[in-house]
């Protein structure tokens, strides 16, 4: 009996010895998660841009992973082993780090994304003044709107000109010879909301006179935009003075052509006081008296009197790249 006792004992003490190892194999064999890969797409993106970040990784018990990201700057969005990378504001280079666990043990990796400067686009807006009232205005992207075409008669010579479009604001003859622009225009001549040539137009209605429109009828103001400016064509404005919904409607301008000539627009004292009300960044004048036109009206220099941060070209255009800090006059050369 004694020596089964011992005997049974030791069988025990066996049996607990290969519970113990058998723990400490399965211990063993628990090992962290293997990441085979961690990617962004694309690696270079702009301020402000994104990429897609994509963990492959792998568990050998097969137990759940969970991913934890730790950027050096930007903003994560998204849970999982695919997430989006929004990068902040400012250039440079920026490391992304995943954390990789299944509870037990965990994983690490690291990506890098190059974040650079988005370039601003290159603009190129030409103005060009063939007299009058008349603008060939052409986009960057060549987009062209002419403006108030005038006929013979009044001094300036006709050009012949390809437009997209043509404003006409209103059916005096020397602001709507449509035909001077060749080909098929789009012609915008009434009030409120068009979309010619798909560029956004609206028409704000206004006086030809100072008498309520009832001396030489109804002009109608035209806004629209190129090259992310807002540009505003007064046509023949007579009202000493915008309204407070004109103001409204015409909302943010950026470069305006205003008439200075007085007697059928408004005079110089009268456009200074719109420009004051529009504070825009560029300023053209129109309708005034020039060596060729034959109309009584004022030339340029009781407008300009005065008055500072004028440019005087000698050529009918210039080319807008960017806005200038304050107001500044641009008289164009009609020749």
């Amino acid at each position: 009996m004694r020596i089964m006792g011992i005997f049974l004992t030791i069988s025990v003490g066996i049996l607990v010895l290969e519970f113990a190892v058998g723990c400490v194999e399965e211990e063993a064999e628990n090992t962290a998660p293997v990441i085979s890969s961690f990617r962004a797409d694309p690696s270079s993106v702009n301020t402000n841009g994104q990429a897609v970040l994509t963990v492959s990784a792998v568990d050998a018990e097969d137990d759940p992973l969970t991913y934890t990201y730790q950027p050096s700057g930007g903003a994560i969005t998204g849970t999982g082993s695919t997430v989006t990378w929004i990068a902040p504001a400012t250039a440079g280079s920026f490391e992304i780090n995943v954390s990789v666990s299944d509870g037990k043990l965990s994983a690490q990796s690291t990506a890098v994304i190059t974040v650079t400067a988005e370039q601003e686009k290159l603009v190129k807006l030409k103005i060009q003044w063939f007299g009058q009232a008349c603008f060939l205005i052409t986009s960057t992207d060549g987009k062209r709107v002419l403006t108030d075409p005038f006929g013979a008669g009044i001094g300036y010579t006709v050009p012949s000109v390809e437009a997209d479009v043509v404003s006409v604001s209103h059916s005096h003859g020397d602001h709507n010879n449509v035909s001077m622009a060749k080909g098929k225009p789009e012609v915008v001549s009434t009030a409120g909301e068009s979309a010619p040539a798909g560029m956004s137009f609206l028409g704000v209605m206004s006086d030809h006179d100072d008498a309520g429109g009832s001396k030489r009828g109804k002009n109608i103001i035209f806004v629209w935009e190129m090259d992310g400016m807002h540009l505003a064509h007064l046509g023949d404005l007579g009202q000493p003075e915008l309204t407070d919904d004109q103001i409204a409607k015409i909302g943010k301008v950026d470069i305006i052509f205003i008439p200075v000539g007085g007697l059928y627009t408004i005079d110089a004292k009268q456009a200074t006081r719109v420009i004051e009300q529009l504070t825009p960044k560029l300023v053209f004048p129109m309708h005034y008296k020039t060596d060729v036109a034959n109309l009584p009206i004022d030339g340029i220099d009781k407008f300009l009197a005065g008055k500072d941060n004028v440019e005087k070209m000698n050529e009918n255009f210039v080319v807008v790249e960017k806005l200038p800090e304050k107001t500044k006059i641009i008289v164009l050369n009609y020749k």
